[in-house]
C-alpha cells in the first residue's frame, strides 16, 4: 500500500516511514525498532525480522498486521542480494496463509515461488487465487510459470490475458513495459512455431 502511495504522490521518505516506523509505532514497539535509513535493505530485513518476533509473541501469528510485516520483509529479502531465498519464500507463505486475497502479499509469494524456481508451485498458488484473473502482474506472473514449466501455450494465454488487463482499474500493473511484454509474446510464439 506504501508503495501505491509512493507512485500516486507521497514522498518516498513518507512512504518508508509508513513500512517501518509507523508500523512499529502501531504496534507498540517503535522503541525497539526504531526507523530505516533509505537504502540499507541489510536493515530493513533486520528490523523486520525483529518486528515479525516481537508482534508474534505479542499478538499471535494469525494477524493482518503479521501478514503485512511478513510481506514487507519477504519482499525486502527479496530485493536483497545475498538474502536467503528459501527464507524469504518461507516468510511470503506466512504472509499468503494470513491474507491470500491481499494482491500485494500475492504478488510477493509468487515472485519468491518463481525466483526460487518453485515453477509448478507457482502455478498452483496462481491457478486457485481468485484475484489472479483481475491483476495483470499476478497474469504475468503465471504467463512466467507456465513458461518456465515449458507451457507454453498456457504461457501465451497469461501473457495475453495481462496485456487485455493492464488498462484496468487493477491494484498490480503489469512488471514488464506492455511492449515489452508484447515482443516477448512474439518471439514465443515465434520460436514454438
Amino acid at each position: 500500500e506504501a508503495a501505491v502511495a509512493v507512485a500516486n504522490g507521497l514522498p518516498k521518505e513518507a512512504g518508508l516511514r509508513a513500512l517501518t516506523i509507523h508500523p512499529a509505532r502501531l504496534l507498540g514497539i517503535e522503541d525497539r525498532v526504531g526507523s530505516l535509513e533509505k537504502g540499507n535493505d541489510a536493515e530493513a530485513m533486520a528490523e523486520y525480522d525483529r518486528m515479525v518476533k516481537q508482534v508474534e509473541q505479542k499478538r499471535g501469528s494469525d494477524t493482518a498486521w503479521v501478514a503485512m510485516i511478513y510481506n514487507n520483509l519477504a519482499w525486502t529479502m527479496l530485493q536483497t542480494e545475498g538474502a536467503s531465498l528459501t527464507r524469504a519464500r518461507e516468510i511470503a507463505g506466512k504472509a499468503y496463509e494470513v491474507a491470500p486475497e491481499n494482491p500485494h502479499i500475492v504478488d510477493t509469494y509468487a515472485t519468491a515461488l518463481l525466483e526460487s524456481g518453485k515453477f509448478l508451485d507457482c502455478i498452483d498458488v496462481l491457478r486457485k487465487n481468485r484475484i489472479t484473473e483481475s491483476e495483470p502482474r499476478l497474469l504475468e506472473h503465471l504467463g512466467r510459470a507456465y513458461e518456465e514449466a515449458r507451457d507454453v501455450n498456457h504461457a501465451v494465454r497469461c501473457y495475453r490475458n495481462a496485456l487485455a488487463k493492464n488498462d484496468t482499474t487493477a491494484v498490480l500493473s503489469l512488471q514488464s513495459t506492455p511492449e515489452e511484454l508484447q515482443r516477448h509474446v512474439s518471439q514465443l510464439i515465434e520460436r514454438n512455431k
